[in-house]
């Protein structure tokens, strides 16, 4: 079974050049390979929201090149020394 929402990565990672150049900063809305734009993250949820409904999609910001998130945990201890 494939994974949840890998048709719609798959779309988006393989035309990101292509949304980079014409939709910069947007929100990419992708249901299978289906996209649309809008300018907010909100606008594109409440779509995909009324449109979908259960039915999983993506909500992606459109950027040339991603910056990978990176988080920090206080729940998470170094390990002690000796």
């Amino acid at each position: 079974m494939a994974g949840v929402l890998e048709r719609e990565i798959q779309t988006f990672e393989q035309r990101r050049a292509e949304f980079a150049r014409l939709h910069e900063g947007q929100f990419a809305l992708v249901h299978g390979e289906d996209v649309e734009f809008f300018p907010t993250q909100v606008d594109a949820l409440r779509v995909g929201y009324r449109r979908f409904g259960r039915d999983p999609f993506l909500v992606k910001q459109v950027e040339a090149h991603e910056e990978p998130a990176r988080f920090a945990s206080q729940l998470v201890r170094p390990p002690s020394a000796g």
